[in-house]
């Protein structure tokens, strides 16, 4: 576990971030090589190389945590619905980045 979060705070440094986010986190997994992860990402015929792309493009750029507004969650809401629905891939979390690189 601290060689991922170790791994993370490099790849935070790398997209000059002052912060470990959940992408920072994601990227750090897929550079691990964890079977677990190739597994989980083959049955959704996704390339990690690809989703490593995806993910970059769509972090903020530059330094600092990005606010609220500038990082929607799509995940289900208290009522168990999606505060997005219909959205998915659209905003900036690593669920949305592999989505969107499914839909290509």
């Amino acid at each position: 576990m601290t060689d991922i979060v170790a791994a993370a705070r490099a790849e935070a440094a790398r997209l000059g971030h002052d912060y470990i986010g959940s992408e920072h986190l994601f990227l750090a997994l897929l550079e691990s090589g964890d079977p677990s992860l190739g597994t989980i990402l083959t049955s959704f015929n996704l390339d990690p190389a690809v989703v490593r792309e995806r993910v970059e493009r769509r972090a903020p750029k530059g330094r600092g945590a990005p606010s609220r507004k500038a990082m929607p969650r799509c995940g289900p809401g208290p009522s168990g619905r999606s505060k997005r629905p219909g959205r998915m891939g659209t905003c900036f979390t690593p669920c949305c980045a592999m989505a969107k690189a499914r839909q290509q």
